[in-house]
């Protein structure tokens, strides 16, 4: 197995040259500042070992750096690979899968996105997926990634007319595809708006709690006053009550 160290910036041409090169079986791209956990290849190596038609085996991972905690990775869903990919570049892949579909597509319609062009593509020619349930590396969250270019969106739109273009299966399969986007969609939606009902609440929570304690520091601050009069009241009782010579 070849473990490739990657990096942001021409990271897929990086590794496009290094799998080209690489006389393993097995494939596991590794970017320069992710930390792969010590059990990750053997587990990934035996079902490879075992099932001949899994391709592709991926694991959850946990985040560090601006981020911290871990991601849960889903199962393998065809439908949901086409609405986006959640499939990290680290993940253990046979060099037959990656010869079968020619690596990487290094045009300009997915930079940022290869991985997720070549995980359509190796779906697309029949190969099973599959999600290990446990941490198997740690992803560094640092600014400045590719991802945030593909985030732009006209760039983003491009991207999908390329891929759609591309594989067959987004035109073969478009009205379920579009109902689960449609779905996601009313989800975030819902969401979205629970969201702000609960941050209102805790607002007005806020303002409740701002006002009592306003009224609590008037209170404070008059019991502070009534102390001190008494205090002025008490000596000059005092020094009223003492005897003078």
């Amino acid at each position: 197995m070849a473990g490739l160290p990657a990096g942001e910036q021409g990271s897929f041409r990086r590794s496009q040259r290094g799998i080209a090169l690489a006389r393993g079986e097995y494939i596991l791209p590794l970017d320069a500042d992710n930390c792969i956990r010590s059990d990750y290849p053997l587990a990934a190596i035996e079902l490879l070992e075992t099932v001949s038609d899994i391709g592709v085996v991926y694991g959850d991972c946990e985040l560090i750096g601006r981020q911290k905690g871990r991601r849960h990775v889903p199962d393998f869903d065809l439908h949901r690979l086409h609405l986006g990919n959640y499939i990290d570049t680290c993940a253990v892949f046979r060099r037959q899968v990656w010869a079968e579909v020619g690596g990487f597509d290094e045009g300009r319609s997915v930079m940022g996105n290869e991985d997720w062009d070549f995980w359509l593509s190796v779906a697309g020619r029949g190969w099973r997926f599959h999600h290990i349930p446990r941490v198997m590396f740690d992803y560094r969250v640092r600014t400045g990634s590719m991802t945030t270019i593909g985030a732009i969106p006209d760039t983003y739109e491009s991207l999908i007319r390329y891929l759609n273009a591309k594989h067959r299966y987004f035109g073969d399969h478009y009205s379920e595809i579009a109902a689960r986007l449609h779905r996601a969609i009313l989800e975030y939606r819902n969401n979205f708006n629970e969201a702000k009902r609960y941050a209102r609440s805790l607002k007005r929570a806020l303002s409740v709690r701002e006002k009592q304690f306003l009224e609590a520091e008037r209170y404070a601050k008059s019991l502070e006053d009534a102390l001190a009069a008494a205090e002025m009241e008490c000596s000059r009782l005092k020094e009223t009550l003492t005897p003078h010579s």
